[in-house]
């Protein structure tokens, strides 16, 4: 008689979360709002849990409101939480450019599995936001000939 031993491997699942990152402007004046498009998407095999992507604004842009599809964004996290294979989820966030400077946003993506690709899992995006221009007509007691 004869008898086989069997052996067990267990295979932890893994995903692909990748991110990017868009804005509706890339130069825009002090005053003026920017607004944000970020995508997270996982094209693993698997579903990804607890998906939450980290996107702090720049110092020199001000919060005005944000639109998840799915979750909640506040303190410059967007908690995505479960985020199934072959989905995606978008959040729309919209600042108001508060001084002048050259400024890089970058969102990055991370969840509980193990990640096949992370060299997607971060996007980033630069607005530069310049002076308003100068109008010498709309100073007080300016006329215009």
């Amino acid at each position: 008689m004869s008898s086989a031993i069997w052996s067990v491997t267990e295979v932890n699942p893994a995903v692909d979360l990748s991110v990017v990152k868009s804005a509706d402007r890339t130069e825009v004046t002090m005053g003026q709002t920017v607004t944000y498009r970020v995508t997270v998407a996982n094209a693993g095999l698997n579903d990804a849990t607890g998906v939450a992507v980290k996107d702090v604004l720049p110092a020199n842009l001000a919060f005005l409101s944000s639109t998840p599809s799915t979750g909640t964004y506040a303190g410059g996290t967007w908690a995505v939480g479960t985020l199934a294979s072959g989905a995606t989820a978008t959040l729309v966030v919209r600042a108001k450019a508060t001084a002048v400077a050259e400024t890089v946003n970058t969102a990055t993506v991370g969840g509980e599995e193990l990640d096949l690709d992370p060299a997607n899992d971060s996007d980033s995006v630069k607005v530069c936001v310049q002076r308003e221009p100068f109008c010498p007509f709309c100073l007080f007691g300016s006329t215009r000939n």
